[in-house]
């Protein structure tokens, strides 16, 4: 974005200094007052603000993104432009994604991972509660045996069932019960509050894009009729017909005209990822 309006400025700065140069013989020529001529240097030197500005948030912009990337400090960063598409929402089907975002994003399936977990250890100690039943069998001779040796022909199979319950344990398990329980309970809210964020964060983030494609839009047309205004103005100028202070309006108007748009571009396509996330 800092590039986009750099190089807009710059244009301006080229724009203007060609008019300050022709100004100058016109005054030579008496054909314009030194007021005009101080107009468009005041208008130069106010610019030329604005572009020490902009390449000095830009130069801090490009040592960050160096910092985060981990890239050297001394390496040299060239971004290279893309085209944001006009229309990115024409491909959206919201209740399709909203559904997605429901039951296949990263926070749903924590949610319900942390039900599922909390509804284990319930389970687990509430098995604490109950007697422990065990089943047992046996075959061979361990019996007293009359018989001088013991052989497969008097082997026979022995079992039952072996009953264990700590009966006088209730009150600390019954207590882990009761903390299992609650811990359910409140996983099982989380999720519903989970589930109200998610529709919550996929909508506004949708709502905000369809405003930020709007205001593009609108920008964009804004861009145009400064443009156009710009041009008509300065023939206009050039053949006498409005003062120095119009066109040095109308420039300027085009001016910011153009970094708004760009501003725009930039917070659409934010936006346009920013909804995307919240689907995953």
């Amino acid at each position: 974005n800092y590039e986009k309006d750099l190089t807009v400025l710059e244009s301006s700065m080229k724009e203007l200094e060609a008019r300050q140069l022709k100004q100058k013989e016109q005054l030579d020529l008496r054909l314009i007052t030194k007021a005009d001529l101080l107009k468009t240097e005041y208008s130069i030197l106010e610019l030329e603000s604005q572009i020490t500005g902009t390449k000095t948030n830009l130069d801090i912009a490009k040592k960050d993104l160096k910092l985060k990337l981990m890239i050297p400090i001394n390496e040299d960063i060239v971004l290279k432009d893309f085209i944001v598409p006009e229309n990115l929402t024409a491909g959206i089907e919201f209740d399709k994604d909203l559904d997605v975002a429901l039951n296949n994003s990263l926070s749903a399936k924590l949610a319900v991972n942390k039900v599922d977990y909390a509804a284990a250890e319930k389970i687990v100690a509430r098995s604490s509660l109950l007697p422990q039943v065990d089943a047992f069998a046996t075959y061979g001779t361990s019996k007293e045996s009359h018989h001088f040796d013991n052989s497969f022909d008097n082997a026979e199979w022995r079992g039952g069932v072996s009953v264990k319950w700590d009966v006088f344990s209730f009150g600390s398990t019954i207590d882990q019960y009761s903390v299992a329980k609650n811990n359910e309970s409140i996983e099982s809210l989380n999720a519903e509050l989970t589930t109200d964020n998610i529709k919550l964060t996929v909508t506004k983030n949708y709502r905000e894009l369809i405003r930020l494609q709007q205001l593009k839009n609108s920008r964009n047309k804004a861009l145009e009729a400064a443009t156009e205004n710009f041009n008509i103005d300065t023939e206009r100028y050039n053949a006498g017909l409005i003062s120095t202070v119009d066109y040095l309006l109308s420039e300027s108007q085009y001016r910011q005209a153009a970094v708004d748009y760009n501003s725009a571009v930039l917070n659409y396509y934010v936006a346009f990822e920013k909804y995307r996330s919240s689907l995953i």
